[in-house]
């Protein structure tokens, strides 16, 4: 799993502790899942993003809803589901989140030499 650097993190409620913590370290989007999922598109808009990894109560509503949109959807913890959701671990979400931030320092050190 792979993630560009506007990958959002929608947190549902019982979201993961860790997950959310990595995510803020990496300074990556996150959205807590507390408003009603028929605003989740203008919400994603505002945030800039085009991957959602969504975690916690309603995770499989809010990554269906965004793949629905477009957006590229990961559910933590759920199998996929439905169409253009694709079902993570914690540990794969984690290590997508440190590998983004991790690709974008290695580019910006090769510009600088």
């Amino acid at each position: 799993m792979r993630l560009p650097t506007d990958a959002t993190l929608l947190a549902g409620e019982g979201a993961d502790p860790l997950l959310e913590r990595v995510w803020r370290e990496q300074q990556l989007p996150v959205v807590t899942l507390d408003f009603a999922l028929d605003r989740l598109e203008a919400v994603l808009e505002a945030v800039g993003a085009t991957t959602v990894v969504a975690c916690g109560a309603n995770a499989a509503a809010a990554a269906a809803v965004a793949a629905g949109f477009g957006f590229r959807s990961f559910c933590v913890g759920a199998p996929a589901s439905r169409e253009g959701v694709v079902g993570v671990s914690t540990a794969q979400a984690i290590e997508a989140a440190l590998g983004a931030r991790a690709r974008e320092r290695w580019k910006a050190a090769r510009q600088g030499n």
